[in-house]
């Protein structure tokens, strides 16, 4: 399995025109071949078609899971890439809803939130499979775009039609409206920038009916782009990369980087053990091997749930790592640094890292788990 790196160099703004088809807030944190998305739009398109037109104005990726989450009328689910898809059920919402946008908490993929014509604000905190409405102090249920403040998971802006922008500072319980849309337009798509405004915030860019704008989060005023080479049409995504050095706007600020340290606890008789340090020592991990006979202290110490208990268990940067987990899949969460507990593969699968066995491979699933023990699945091998 191979997962693209989230590019650090680049400010690149994916502007979709009402020519296309328009998607909101695509993620690249982890994204997919170019060839997979667009076979996943061709299939979306032949979903069956709902009663409202069954138009696709949203499609947003988890970048642990790599499931897609389309917005029509409701919302699809994909687990393959698009080759199959599942609706999912969503509050009540008037007739003719259709869902605008979806967007994926970075810092915590479980956390989603969606906004819609007659569908107000809602959100799901179980990766999609239950959703909930927050409209607290909304005047209309007709939302076209949100997006999440790049530095502050519990900060989101809302534009919501006919009315202007709410922002929400408790992770959507609650909306207080903040500022006027620019003069005579109407928001259609938002991104969060993190660059420096010069008075401690951060900037929102928005896609408008002809172009696209910016302000700062002080809300002192929206100044429209050149928009040079753009046509005079509305803007429906604005897909945010990275940061445009050659704008002369801002130095990124330097990424730390994990430390590449794992301490392994393993019996001193285990062969596979001794197996999956190797592998990881050829990832470029440092190993800190630790023999002991005592290694039901350290699960219960570590609280590892019982479904994922297998014959060694290593904690690298706070994560704990049970089983034959692949290195790139450490290496993925010690860079994305989800809000999880750790991962771990259940038994001992024959042909995971550790335990090969010529060509002989039994599949086996990745899964990663909360402090609570609620496990979701990771990766598949």
């Amino acid at each position: 399995m191979k997962y693209s790196k989230f590019p650090q160099r680049l400010l690149i703004f994916s502007v979709f025109l009402s020519l296309f088809l328009p998607v909101n807030n695509f993620s690249w944190a982890n994204p997919l071949p170019l060839t997979e998305i667009n076979n996943s739009i061709n299939m979306a398109k032949n979903l069956e078609s709902s009663p409202f037109g069954g138009h696709v104005h949203a499609l947003a990726i988890n970048p642990l899971t790599n499931e897609l989450f389309l917005g029509a009328r409701p919302i699809y689910n994909s687990q393959d890439g698009g080759k199959t898809w599942n609706a999912i059920a969503i509050p009540k919402s008037k007739p003719r809803a259709n869902v605008t946008s979806i967007i994926i908490d970075p810092r915590n993929p479980e956390i989603m939130y969606a906004t819609g014509h007659g569908l107000s604000v809602i959100k799901s905190v179980d990766g999609g499979k239950t959703w909930a409405v927050k409209n607290k102090g909304l005047n209309s249920d007709s939302t076209e775009a949100i997006t999440i403040d790049v530095y502050d998971s519990n900060k989101l802006y809302l534009a919501v039609l006919g009315d202007g922008l709410y922002r929400s500072q408790d992770a959507g319980e609650s909306w207080q409206r903040i500022s006027d849309f620019p003069k005579n337009q109407e928001i259609r798509t938002l991104a969060s920038v993190g660059y420096p405004t010069g008075m401690g915030g951060i900037w929102l860019y928005a896609g408008v009916d002809d172009g696209v704008t910016k302000s700062p989060d002080c809300f002192c005023g929206w100044d429209k782009l050149a928009n040079e080479g753009l046509p005079k049409k509305r803007i429906y995504s604005l897909a945010l990369g990275a940061i445009v050095l050659s704008w002369g706007l801002i130095t990124p600020p330097a990424k730390s980087q994990p430390n590449n340290t794992i301490s392994v606890y393993r019996s001193p008789n285990c062969g596979c053990c001794q197996g999956w340090i190797k592998h990881l020592q050829e990832a470029g991990f440092k190993v800190k091997d630790y023999v002991t006979e005592n290694l039901d202290n350290i699960k219960d110490k570590y609280d590892i749930p019982e479904k994922l208990i297998t014959c060694h268990t290593a904690i690298t940067n706070d994560y704990i790592i049970e089983g034959h987990v692949p290195a790139q899949e450490i290496q993925k969460i010690l860079q994305t640094k989800p809000n999880i507990a750790g991962l771990g593969v259940p038994g001992m699968p024959i042909g995971s890292p550790g335990m090969e066995s010529g060509n002989y491979f039994e599949p086996y699933t990745v899964f990663a788990f909360t402090k609570n023990g609620k496990l979701q699945k990771f990766a598949k091998y």
